[in-house]
Order: C-alpha cells, then sequence, then structure tokens
C-alpha cells in the first residue's frame, strides 16, 4: 500500500513537473505579481519608487486613441525616466524635474512620447544660449503628495535640481476617497509580508501557479482594478466600473492634509533654492466636449461605488482650486492645465492619462510658459 502511495505522489509530481516545462517553454504567461515585485513598496525612507536601470515594453489595447501598439519603458541610474543623470551636474545643465503620480509618469507612452521628453526636446530647441536642459520624470502611478515630499526631501534635492514642476492632485482625490490617514498611524505590529504573501510571489514564479493566480484574480474586481498589466486592459476596467451602483453622495474630501503637504513642498523647494512650478490635473470627467469619454472611465469610485462625472469634476476642480490659492499665496508660477487643456480623448484616453498628442500638447504648453515668463536662464 506504501509503495503504491509512493508510486501515485512520484507520478503526479512527474507530471506536475512535465506540465511546469511544458508551459514555461511553449505556453508561458506574465506573472500575475510581476507588477508588484517590480514596484514594489515599504522601502525604508521613499515608500514608492522603482529600481534603478529598470527597463520594460508594454501593449496598450489597440482601441485606445492615439496610443502606440508596443511602448518602451525605462528608468535611469537613480529611478527616473530621462537620460542618464550626472553626479556632480555638468556646468551647462538645467535640471528639471517633474514629480507626480501615473498622469506625470505616462506609463503606457514610449520612453520618446512622454510629457518630460517632449518638454525637454521644447526647450532646447526654444531655448538659445548654450544651456543643456535636462528633463528627469520621477512620477509613479498611486504616489500622493506625501510620497512626492518623501521623493523631493530625500532624494531630489541631493540631485543639485534647479527646477522642480509639481503635477498632483488626483491621487490625492482618490486617497480621499478611500479615506487614508495622512497621518501614518501604525495599525498593527503585522510584518510587511505575511507568510502566505511570501508563498504567493515565490510560486508565481512558476507557470502552473500563474494560472491559478489569474483564475483567483479575475473573480476579484478589487484586484484586476489594482493591477498594471503589460498589455493593459482599461475595457476590463471599464465594465468593472459600470457595474458598481451609482452613489447618491459626493466623494469624501480632504483638502486640509493635501494643501498641508503642498506648503511643505513649497517650503522645501525655497529653502533649497530650488525653482518651483505648480500645474493643475486635467481630466475627462463630466466633458462637454467628448461625449464618449464617459466609455473609457474606471476611476471615478470608491469601495464598491461609482461616482457621478460631475461630482468627480467637481472634486478635481476643489483640488485644483487649492493648487491655484497656493501659487497665488506665494508667488510659485503655474500652469493651470486642467483649464487649458481640453476634455478631449484626442489628447487623455481615459479618465486622466495622456495620450501621445496630449502628452506633447501638454509639454508644448508648458514649455511656452517658462519660456514666456522668463522661468529659465
Amino acid at each position: 500500500m506504501k509503495r503504491a502511495i509512493v508510486r501515485i505522489g512520484i507520478s503526479v509530481l512527474i507530471a506536475v513537473a512535465l506540465t511546469e516545462i511544458t508551459l514555461t517553454l511553449f505556453f508561458p504567461i506574465d506573472d500575475p505579481l510581476r507588477e508588484s515585485k517590480l514596484r514594489s513598496s515599504g522601502f525604508k525612507y521613499i515608500e514608492s519608487q522603482f529600481f534603478p536601470n529598470e527597463a520594460y515594453i508594454f501593449y496598450p489595447e489597440s482601441s485606445l486613441r492615439h496610443m502606440a501598439s508596443q511602448t518602451r519603458f525605462s528608468v535611469n541610474n537613480v529611478g527616473f525616466r530621462g537620460a542618464r543623470l550626472a553626479m556632480p551636474k555638468p556646468a551647462d545643465e538645467y535640471r528639471i524635474l517633474m514629480v507626480g503620480g501615473s498622469a506625470a509618469e505616462c506609463l503606457y507612452l514610449d520612453d520618446s512620447a512622454t510629457i518630460t521628453s517632449d518638454l525637454e526636446r521644447y526647450l532646447n530647441a526654444n531655448v538659445p544660449g548654450g544651456t543643456v536642459f535636462r528633463v528627469y520624470n520621477a512620477g509613479k502611478g498611486g504616489d500622493r503628495s506625501f510620497d512626492h515630499i518623501a521623493m523631493i526631501s530625500q532624494r531630489i534635492v541631493h540631485l543639485d535640481p534647479d527646477m522642480i514642476i509639481l503635477f498632483a492632485g488626483l491621487n490625492d482625490l482618490t486617497a480621499a476617497i478611500a479615506k487614508t490617514d495622512y497621518l501614518h498611524m501604525p495599525q498593527s505590529r503585522r510584518q510587511a509580508f505575511s507568510f502566505i504573501d511570501l508563498v504567493g510571489l515565490v510560486a508565481t514564479e512558476f507557470q502552473i501557479p500563474r494560472r491559478v493566480s489569474r483564475l483567483v484574480s479575475t473573480m476579484s474586481k478589487k484586484d484586476v482594478r489594482q493591477q498594471i498589466p503589460f498589455h493593459s486592459d482599461y475595457q476590463r476596467l471599464v465594465e468593472i466600473n459600470k457595474s458598481y451602483p451609482v452613489s447618491a453622495t459626493p466623494p469624501n474630501l480632504n483638502l486640509v492634509a493635501y494643501e498641508t503637504n503642498l506648503r511643505t513642498i513649497i517650503g522645501i523647494a525655497a529653502a533649497h533654492r530650488i525653482r518651483l512650478v505648480l500645474m493643475t490635473q486635467p481630466t475627462t470627467w463630466n466633458s462637454k466636449i467628448e461625449p464618449q469619454a464617459v466609455d473609457w472611465h474606471w476611476m471615478n469610485c470608491g469601495e464598491n461605488v461609482r461616482f457621478r462625472e460631475q461630482d468627480m469634476d467637481h472634486a478635481m476642480e476643489t483640488y485644483n482650486d487649492v493648487v491655484r490659492n497656493l501659487a497665488r499665496e506665494y508667488g510659485v508660477p503655474g500652469l493651470d492645465l486642467a483649464r487649458a487643456l481640453p476634455k478631449s480623448l484626442d489628447l487623455i484616453y481615459d479618465d486622466c492619462h495622456f495620450n501621445i498628442n496630449g502628452a506633447g500638447y501638454a509639454a508644448s504648453l508648458l514649455g511656452k510658459m517658462l519660456v514666456t515668463d522668463s522661468l529659465l536662464p
């Protein structure tokens, strides 16, 4: 009996091993947790960041307007999109860093088509005098104002920037909807990764567990919305969003915490004699010129509820008003991109993310403002 059990066990192990080898060689699928592994949080000083010199290929879906079918995403030696960052800074270089969330990051745009790469080309082509402009992209999907404070204070100020462009707001709105604690009070003594978490991270290095994980994730709306796949699937996110009931109440706001963090960033820049430029956050919510925009919205939601377009638009404008008011109060240059950019899918392919046209249009508006207002050497 024992021999029979052993033989069955060995046969099962051989079958599993052969299946794993076959799937790996001939039918591999992406690791469903790869994004979590690549874009890990929990770092000691800067919770949200990229590892230096990462590079990936992304495949935006063909139904997205004005997007390439394949794009390269890479970061340099300090984890920012852009050319290699030299230290010490060359004498002829004017160094600009853009800080923000996914709208700044431009995840599904090629390295050559981001708002920062377009801005760099614009400045080098339109500003005479021998200065070499380098524009680095420190944006990262999901980052909120406290992430921006960590990135600016712990890394960027040490890299000798001449200018910081802050392009933020939407993630602080979604953080308020989720009732995020801006004081970051500890909730438990639980370690960052439980034993089950570690088992999952190790198991998904293999093809069979990847398929099991994918099957489980398809049954969980929350998991799907939090993933950022290498092959974009916005249509599925939209379907999930539309399945939620519409909320009769507007989204929750936390303007005091947002304003406090922006004042902190303004103070850091002033203390280090860094030119700061503020930008407001455009969206396609409640568009009057693009009726089809609503068919691409997936971010106007909270926990199992969907907010009305006009309520989200008003909420975003309330956060943008904080930026406008602080710019006036402190005399900080600002680009009101939310009012300058049409709410069109020709520029923004979903709720707030630029397509190729949008990144170029926003970069040209920003470049013209920097030149016209004499904010550059």
